[in-house]
């Protein structure tokens, strides 16, 4: 080799596997004249490469600069090395097991395979499975690292000659694509009847489109699972799938083939656009138009729907076959995980769908869609799932080798490896026994992918999480984290802050250090003192029932009115001025509620069930049969055009904390109702009246940035009136984008108690 040639060892880290990484190098390393190899590695990728020290420099600065869509690099480290000969740039087979790596996500169809599936002079014309080195499944058929068809369920598939020949051929799209396959060699579709009867192979796809077509539920084989499909155009269809899977009223998403379809239902901002037609392909939750072409079926009065593109090529088939938006939703029983096999699809779908429609490509790990919501002109995940999870979030700081347990209800858990915190996608509720024998599989497969040996286990605080039964036979240090503040954690790593806040967790229920029901709290965190003190909270009522408040707004409104206006709490059928939440009560129940109030055993500061409380004076709803119900009624209400204008507040202080004293608000909505007061202002002046509660408490404690997190934050009119309130007053307020601001976020504000060195007592 000659003076004038060098050598480069290049390692990237990042997400950099099953993105088509290496085929652009190859292709970036021919372009430059230079020699050497790529392989992908337990850490990432590495990469060996030599020419004039001119192509090399370019080379560099080519892979930052025009690395893949859907690559993401955490570092690219190039070291000088002695200078070897090569004949020419190759890719070498994958080397290591244990991995730092990067999982590497679902990707939805890119545009070039959706023009070669429709396209009859093709080869892969409808082919279900076509996918190329930037597009397809990758976590949910991921066996093992680095990612390679060896370590997918896709090496069931052996490669035809013109396969093997693409996969080879550097100038061709598949060249090193893993997932690569085609009619002759791929996987293949089949139909079952409702019994698990197979039909005959002949056109299995023209079999399902009829049973949508006619009105009935397909059960579709996606790529993190089994979903359920009905067309979304016939009241009928939909009734029907409400009535089989038990699910009265919670809203649907629909899917759409493209934008244009997106736009006959929903108002789309770019940034919108751009997270619809994204390689995650999510749920977008959307404003819908007014008036709104769905069935009012579809969502049952909300202001919003959820929309989504096609997320696999047979999703594209269906929706050009029938030619008309579709409900498509998870494949389960109400609450359980999504089934990922037929044999579990005919147990758990047999007496919903009409057909099954599916596939000989393995599933490995079963995920539900992803949701995201706009808030404040930034993206917000509300479900990671599949396209997004894993999640990854550069570690500020090095912590020990960990896992966090998440919460109860919108479960996922989080591992701290050597670089990162990795979340899960979303469990579901771990009461159920199904999701905790999903839980019991998926994590210890994360740790097995990640290479982690935990060392440290954070939990949810309450006495009732099952850490135990999770991890039964593992020896590690647990420490139990309360449930508002993982949410304050979770939302300073999301934005990796450090310094003084005030943080702002609102949601329905967590397991209070007092033992009592919090869901409306104030803490101070100051990362340099490390400490996060609870300050501040809404005046606690009394829970009537416990969680059977949560379920029956009209329990809420009873115990915010004794509260806070005792004379008014019951009322006589005959009163004239009675409302219809005291109408809503028999004259035994109120008799018991007394009682119960009286007592006073369980309170709560939670604003998720003062939504509950004003949305059941309204009349929007006095018993609910999804979580959330009345908060999401009560925001639909709202209206942005109307002045700022909050009910009055008053701060109390008692025992060291101060409190948020709500009779003003109260008395005003009481008044507002009596004299006939339109619904919408009355619910557009509670926001308000929200926004101005942290107002207040900012000023009282003279804090400059705001943290915003749990489930009452994936309220976009609440969001974004706090947002543009406060920045006009200097405050830099921060609210979740990268992790839920939801329960499913919790657990990476656990393991962010190690990192920020904000921990309970632990026990062994």
């Amino acid at each position: 080799m000659s003076m004038m040639m060098e050598c480069l060892d290049i390692t990237i880290t990042g997400h950099v596997q099953g993105v088509g990484f290496r085929p652009f190098l190859y292709r970036l390393a021919q372009k430059r004249g230079l020699t050497g190899w790529v392989r992908n590695t337990a850490e990432g990728v590495s990469i060996k490469a030599a020419g004039e020290p001119k192509a090399l420099l370019a080379f560099v600065s080519e892979i930052k600069s025009k690395k893949p869509p859907q690559a993401l690099i955490d570092e690219l480290t190039p070291k000088k090395s002695p200078n070897v000969s090569y004949p020419s740039f190759r890719i070498l087979p994958s080397k290591g097991s244990s991995s730092t790596a990067e999982l590497p996500k679902d990707v939805a169809p890119c545009s070039a395979c959706q023009e070669e599936l429709f396209d009859p002079h093709n080869r892969r014309y409808r082919y279900p499975f076509i996918t190329c080195a930037v597009c397809g499944p990758r976590f949910t058929i991921l066996k093992s690292l680095p990612f390679d068809r060896t370590a997918t369920t896709m090496a069931d598939f052996n490669l035809c000659g013109l396969c093997q020949e693409e996969y080879q051929n550097p100038r061709e799209r598949r060249f090193h694509a893993e997932t690569i396959s085609c009619p002759q060699c791929g996987p293949t579709l089949a139909f079952y009847y409702q019994k698990g009867e197979l039909a005959s192979h002949q056109n299995p796809l023209k079999k399902a489109v009829d049973v949508i077509r006619k009105g009935h539920i397909l059960a579709l084989k996606g790529v993190g699972g089994f979903q359920l499909v009905v067309r979304c155009d016939e009241p009928a269809a939909i009734a029907r799938l409400r009535a089989k899977k038990n699910r009265p009223e919670k809203p649907f998403a629909i899917m759409v083939s493209d934008l244009a379809d997106a736009q006959r239902v929903a108002l789309l901002s770019k940034l919108e656009k751009e997270i619809l037609t994204s390689p995650a392909a999510p749920i977008v939750l959307l404003e819908q138009k007014k008036p709104s072409s769905l069935p009012p079926e579809v969502s049952f009065g909300l202001h919003t729907v959820g929309v989504m593109l096609p997320s696999s090529p047979l999703h594209a088939l269906l929706l050009q076959e029938l030619n008309l938006p579709l409900i498509v939703t998870s494949g389960n029983r109400a609450g359980e995980p999504i089934a990922i096999t037929d044999v579990e699809a005919f147990e758990a779908l047999g007496d919903i769908a009409t057909g099954f429609l599916t596939h000989n490509r393995s599933i490995v790990h079963r995920l539900d869609d992803s949701i995201v919501r706009v808030i404040g002109d930034s993206p917000t995940l509300l479900r990671c799932g599949r396209g997004v999870a894993p999640l990854y979030l550069k570690s500020p700081a090095k912590g020990r080798p960990g896992v966090a347990t998440g919460g109860q209800l919108k479960n996922a858990f989080a591992i701290q490896n050597e670089t990162h915190l990795v979340l899960s996608q979303h469990m579901g509720d771990l009461s159920l026994r199904k999701n905790l024998d999903f839980f019991k599989a998926e994590c210890p497969s994360y740790l097995k992918l990640l290479g982690v040996e935990p060392k440290a286990l954070t939990h949810e605080k309450h006495p009732d999480f099952p850490v135990d039964t999770l991890f039964p036979h593992v020896s590690l240090v647990k420490t139990p984290v309360q449930h508002h503040k993982a949410h304050v954690l979770s939302c300073a790593l999301d934005h990796g802050f450090s310094g003084r806040a005030l943080g702002v967790a609102w949601d329905g229920y967590g397991f209070g250090d007092d033992h009592h029901a919090w869901g409306g709290e104030f803490f101070i965190l100051d990362t340099q003192k490390k400490s996060l003190v609870r300050v501040a909270s809404f005046l606690p009522f009394v829970l009537l029932g416990g969680d059977q408040a949560s379920r029956e707004p009209r329990r809420n409104a009873l115990s915010l009115l004794y509260q806070h206006t005792p004379e008014e709490a019951f009322s006589k059928d005959s009163h004239s001025s009675a409302l219809p939440v005291h109408k809503s009560f028999t004259p035994l129940e109120q008799k018991v509620l007394q009682k119960e109030l009286a007592k006073g055993s369980l309170l709560t500061t939670s604003v998720g069930r003062l939504f509950d409380a004003v949305a059941a004076l309204l009349d929007l709803k006095k018993t609910c049969t999804f979580e959330g119900q009345a908060a999401l009624l009560l925001e639909s209400l709202t209206d942005p055009a109307l002045p700022f204008e909050p009910y009055p507040l008053t701060l109390i202080e008692k025992g060291g904390l101060v409190q948020i004293d709500g009779r003003g608000m109260v008395e005003e909505i009481l008044t507002a109702l009596r004299e006939g007061t339109k619904a919408t202002e009355i619910a557009t002046r509670f926001h308000h009246s929200l926004v101005q509660a942290v107002s207040l408490i900012a000023d009282q404690f003279a804090v400059k940035t705001l943290l915003l997190s749990g489930g009452v934050f994936q309220n976009k009119f609440l969001t974004q009136t706090l947002l543009s309130r406060l920045r006009k007053h200097n405050l830099t307020v921060l609210p979740h984008k990268r992790i839920p601001p939801n329960d499913g976020g919790i657990a990476m504000g656990q393991l962010a108690t190690q990192l920020y060195e904000i921990r309970e007592d632990p026990c062994v």
